[in-house]
Order: C-alpha cells, then sequence, then structure tokens
C-alpha cells in the first residue's frame, strides 16, 4: 500500500472524534414564524372552537361598554352637579344665618339670639374684601293676579342679590337694581313657576300683581335653571322685591339672613376672618364684653377652577360684639 492510500485512511481517534462530535445535540434555532401562519393559526382556532371565541368576545366586548358607560355616567353627573350649584349661588356666595349665644359672657345667658339689622348688613358691604352683600328678608305671602291667587315666598333683598344668587332675567326683563332699592319702588321679579301659575301664557313683564293686597309692578321673570341647592324655597316659587320696600310687609328691623360675596374664593378665609372682628361696624369697640354666633353657609369652588365637581361647604361661626346681641 503506498503512502497516498496510506494518507486516506482515517485513524482511530480521528474516527472517534467525529462520532463524538456529531453525537452532541445542537440547541434548535427559532424558528421564524410569518404572519401568514399566525393567522391560518389564529382563523383555525376561531373555527373549530367556535363557541369559546364568541364567549371571549362578548366578555371584551360587555367590558369595554361597561367602562364607556361608567365614564359617560360620572361626566354627566359631575355636569349636573356642576349646573346645579351654579344655578344657585354665584362662586365664592356664602349665606349666612343669625344664630345664639353658646357662652355665657358679658353677664348675659347662654342661648342668647343673636340680632342683626340691615345697617350692619350695609357696613360689612364697606370692607375691601367683600364684593355684594345683601340683607334678606323673608315671608310667606298670597300673590295674586286677576282672579288666580296663590301662595309664594317674598324675598326682599337688594340689586346685588340677583349676582351672588345666579338670577337671570328672561329676555325683556330685568332684576331689581340700586334706584329700586333706593326709591322703596314697588316692583317684583317673579320666579318662573309664579308666572306659570298665575299667568299662564300671557307676557308679566309690565303687568301688576298683587302681594297681600299690595300692587307690584313686575319687572322680569326668572329664566329657568337647575338648582339643586336651596333654603327654604326654590328660585323659581319666590317673589323678589326690594328690601326697603319690603317693611310694608313684614318688620324689617332685623334680617332673616344675609348673603355676601368676598372679592375672589381664595380670599375666602380672610373675609370671614376680617368679619368675625367686631370693628366691622363703625364705632363699635374691637373688644366685645360679649359674644355670639352666626351661622355661616358656604358653597365655594375650589379656587383656580371653573368646575364644581368638588363644591366645598362649610360652617362656621362669626363673632359679634354684645350690642349686636339684640333680644328676642
Amino acid at each position: 500500500m503506498d503512502a497516498a492510500a496510506l494518507s486516506s485512511v482515517p485513524s482511530v481517534s480521528s474516527v472517534s472524534s467525529v462520532a463524538f462530535v456529531s453525537s452532541v445535540r445542537r440547541p434548535p434555532r427559532a424558528r421564524f414564524v410569518s404572519s401568514r401562519e399566525i393567522l391560518r393559526e389564529a382563523f383555525y382556532g376561531l373555527y373549530h372552537h367556535r363557541f369559546r371565541a364568541a364567549l371571549s368576545m362578548l366578555g371584551i366586548s360587555w367590558g369595554i361598554i361597561s367602562v364607556v358607560v361608567l365614564l359617560a355616567y360620572g361626566n354627566g353627573f359631575r355636569g349636573a352637579l356642576d349646573a346645579g350649584f351654579r344655578g344657585a349661588f354665584s362662586d365664592g356666595t356664602v349665606v349666612t344665618f343669625p344664630g345664639q349665644t353658646s357662652l355665657q359672657a358679658g353677664g348675659e345667658r347662654a342661648g342668647k339670639r343673636v340680632r342683626v339689622s340691615p345697617d350692619d348688613v350695609i357696613a360689612m358691604g364697606e370692607l375691601p374684601l367683600v364684593k355684594n352683600v345683601s340683607p334678606e328678608f323673608m315671608k310667606e305671602a298670597p300673590i295674586g293676579y286677576g282672579n288666580r291667587v296663590s301662595s309664594h315666598l317674598v324675598r326682599g333683598v337688594s340689586a346685588a342679590y340677583g349676582v351672588m344668587r345666579a338670577e337671570q332675567p328672561q329676555p325683556g326683563g330685568r332684576f331689581l337694581d340700586e334706584e329700586d332699592v333706593r326709591l322703596r319702588r314697588r316692583v317684583a321679579f317673579i320666579g318662573s313657576e309664579v308666572q306659570r301659575k298665575l299667568f299662564g301664557g300671557i307676557p308679566p313683564v309690565g303687568e301688576t300683581l298683587r302681594i297681600a293686597g299690595q300692587p307690584f309692578e313686575i319687572v322680569g321673570v326668572l329664566e329657568e335653571k337647575v338648582q339643586l341647592s336651596n333654603y327654604n324655597r326654590p328660585d323659581k316659587y319666590c317673589v323678589f322685591i326690594p328690601w326697603t320696600t319690603m317693611s310694608s310687609l313684614a318688620d324689617t328691623r332685623f334680617v332673616n339672613t344675609f348673603v355676601w360675596q368676598a372679592v375672589s374664593p381664595m380670599m375666602e378665609p380672610k373675609a370671614i376672618e376680617r368679619l368675625s372682628v367686631p370693628s366691622y361696624v363703625p364705632g363699635v369697640a374691637t373688644q366685645p364684653a360679649g359674644t355670639g354666633s352666626v351661622g355661616i353657609m358656604m358653597l365655594l369652588n375650589s379656587p383656580g377652577r371653573r368646575s364644581i365637581s368638588q363644591p366645598r361647604v362649610k360652617f362656621a361661626t362669626l363673632t359679634m360684639p354684645r350690642s349686636h346681641q339684640r333680644s328676642s
């Protein structure tokens, strides 16, 4: 056997090494799956498991619909609250109810009723942090027009009351103005339900109605509005007249409530603190001998936001000088 033939014959060692290498398994390579194969498998599964696929799609669809409905309900509810509160109060409006003393002070008994006069309320309007203020007198009285008569709440207020309580008149009418209050005019601004009950389809502006038998000229009708908050009666069932004219219908020595508004909702705490000092009334000592309380209901919008999805409702007390704690 020649050298060439001998060289071509593999040795025992080389044969064993080749057999060893071939016996070791290499990790399989990731097979590339085409989009066509993915679609084929998907349609195959849908076709052979039709009922299961239908239930899965129904569950997914129902979940999406539920989320959309809940979001729509939340947005609608927030919008309704926003419209309802804005239909009752402007930004930073405070409705104040005179209360009573809680402690014995200055030789006076506890539980003494606090009385606030219209002059006290007008003096509050002179404070730099107070934008608008209005006394309010309320009395239930018969309202008549022609042969129709119904009972409604009459509110004696000032011109600024319409701004604070969002009293928007219908086209062709107006709310009370400063001249009506100053001249004690017998004019009235009526709610939409008062118009419906007494006038029907007759335009009421310029007509004369009777309040407890006294004639009043109608200057405006309240525009329909959503009102979710009120005290004593919704505005649409009320009749508004100048508080100076209210003296012919009721006792106006002391107010039932008074409404005021700070220059900004952001300044509300400082305005309350300022009103808590009895020096807001000229000629009254800054250190009262006794204190009383005035309950306050505030419906404020969140500072810097036009939405009242999170309205703040607060209750507080104001200290009043002893001279204002008039007997019941």
